[in-house]
């Protein structure tokens, strides 16, 4: 496939996505069914019997891409070379990401750290150690830009001056919470800050979960280190179970209920009691991801 073929794939998909009469399972169908996105996008307008629209919608997407990209908002369906390959490894990937700063090879590495928005001091000094001891090794931290846990992750994470990712539940344009604008720009502007969501989109109930599963796609493994028996954080270690991926939970979530459930039903969860115990079980997890042979990077999935 050439580079051009490849644009047009991304941006026919895109002009799908962005069509107010179609679902995400109908686009699937479309694709399925046509073999490509740009023959999937001329079979969805024909049924409109507007020759006229398939140039239209095409011109469209690529002046809406454009005019992100000038804003400094890159704009990537799954098609693109650029869409993380991780989370390709995942059934429910997003079909379209947006996103700023840059990418990096080490985010096949990275963990995410997350947890209520009201963490105990317990919870809040574990998070700040755990999150410099990740960075001071290299290791990327993802969160969610929230208030409380994630907060608390991505500032240790950035006074090491450690590679942070910010996953957020609106889109790049907006800023919630509002008092966290500053950290998000920062990251931003110096590493990556992630969404599935329209640039212009705000906050809803659905956006907070569903940014959770990206969260999950995107790092190599989850640590909770702070949740309480309704928490929105089970969203996350309910999509880390579902993805494959590893996670970490502190011993106070293993002493809520679904914690503890997590743990007898045999999945891949470990209990740490401290910051040093969920660093080695970082470790071994990505020493077990290496002899599994999985090698993760940008544009590629190589197994070994």
């Amino acid at each position: 496939m050439t580079d051009i073929k490849k644009n047009l794939e991304d941006v026919a998909l895109y002009a799908l996505l962005r069509d107010d009469r179609l679902k995400w399972p109908q686009i699937r169908d479309l694709l399925e069914r046509a073999g490509s996105a740009d023959a999937a996008l001329k079979e969805h307008l024909a049924a409109y019997l507007i020759d006229e629209e398939y140039i239209a919608a095409l011109a469209e997407s690529r002046q809406t891409i454009a005019a992100f990209t000038a804003s400094g908002i890159h704009t990537d369906t799954y098609l693109s070379d650029t869409y993380p390959v991780q989370m390709l490894t995942v059934y429910d990937f997003p079909p379209v990401v947006y996103w700023r700063g840059y990418q990096d090879e080490a985010d096949a590495r990275s963990v995410a750290i997350v947890g209520t928005r009201t963490p105990s001091e317990g919870a809040t000094k574990f998070v700040i150690e755990f999150a410099g001891l990740l960075g001071r090794q290299g290791i990327p931290v993802v969160s969610g830009l929230a208030r409380g846990t994630d907060t608390a992750a991505m500032r240790a994470s950035l006074d090491v001056g450690n590679r942070t990712v910010g996953v957020i539940g609106t889109g790049l344009n907006r800023q919630y919470p509002k008092e966290n604008a500053g950290l998000q720009e920062a990251i931003a502007n110096g590493h990556l800050l992630l969404s599935q969501f329209h640039p212009d989109a705000s906050a809803s109930p659905k956006t907070f979960p569903m940014r959770n599963v990206v969260m999950s796609a995107y790092s190599s493994m989850t640590v909770i280190a702070e949740a309480g028996e309704k928490s929105g954080t089970r969203v996350q270690a309910q999509a880390a179970v579902k993805h494959g991926r590893p996670l970490i939970i502190s011993r106070a979530v293993f002493q809520q209920t679904w914690g503890k459930d997590l743990v007898d039903r045999g999945l891949d969860v470990t209990v740490v009691s401290n910051a040093h115990e969920a660093l080695a079980a970082v470790h071994e997890v990505h020493e077990r991801q290496s002899r599994q042979g999985i090698i993760w990077a940008p544009g590629t999935l190589l197994v070994k």
